[in-house]
């Protein structure tokens, strides 16, 4: 078992995620590296009082393993939605998702069409999402990442964070980046005053 794909932190923590199986263009899986900056940037918001996680819903738009959708259920995180239209690997999360079903909901949509349909969740007041899009959508100038950014930014009316999982080469031109080994990761903020301050420490 791959240990990038077990749940690092929170009450599952050591819990196996199955491997599911390739898809033409999107076998990359998230490593641990990537997986635990992003959780760190997330605890650093939560310490500062910038989100709470009870409060707070966690929205996976390419799903693939589940692994990054069950960390965020793992550590608190109230609602998890997992995205993923591969049929493969859709039947594995409706079984890795059957025990959760009062805090993770799955859909199978395309996330560049469906990013900003979601449903209404009570009691909820901030929009965590993970991008990680098959790489063969990475090209020169990333049209559709970056209409996916601008549609979510524009969605609704609560704050949210995006995290980007993508390779090093193209950059995603207008955003900083860290680079963690053969990836790069984007952190993009709504433009509320009090996050300025989070993308500053980003960078």
């Amino acid at each position: 078992m791959n240990p990038s794909l077990r749940i690092q932190t929170g009450r599952w923590k050591g819990k196996s995620i199955p491997i599911p199986s390739q898809v033409k263009g999107n076998s990359n899986f998230t490593p641990a590296i990537l997986k635990k900056s992003i959780f760190s940037i997330l605890d650093g918001m939560r310490e500062k009082g910038k989100i709470q996680y009870a409060k707070t819903a966690f929205i996976d738009l390419f799903a693939g393993s589940g692994q990054m959708g069950m960390e965020a259920l793992s550590v608190g995180f109230a609602k998890v939605l997992f995205y993923e239209m591969a049929k493969e690997r859709f039947t594995g999360l409706v079984e890795l998702l059957k025990s959760y079903r009062e805090q993770a909901s799955l859909f199978k949509k395309d996330s560049f069409r469906q990013h900003s349909n979601l449903p209404e969740i009570d009691g909820i007041e901030h929009l965590v999402y993970f991008i990680d899009p098959p790489y063969l959508h990475w090209n020169g100038k990333n049209e559709k990442i970056h209409t996916l950014i601008e549609g979510i930014l524009a969605s609704s009316n609560l704050p949210k964070t995006i995290l980007i999982q993508a390779p090093n080469q193209p950059k995603l031109e207008g955003y900083e980046s860290r680079v963690l080994g053969n990836h790069s990761l984007y952190l993009i903020q709504s433009e509320l005053e009090e996050d300025r301050q989070m993308q500053d420490d980003f960078t």
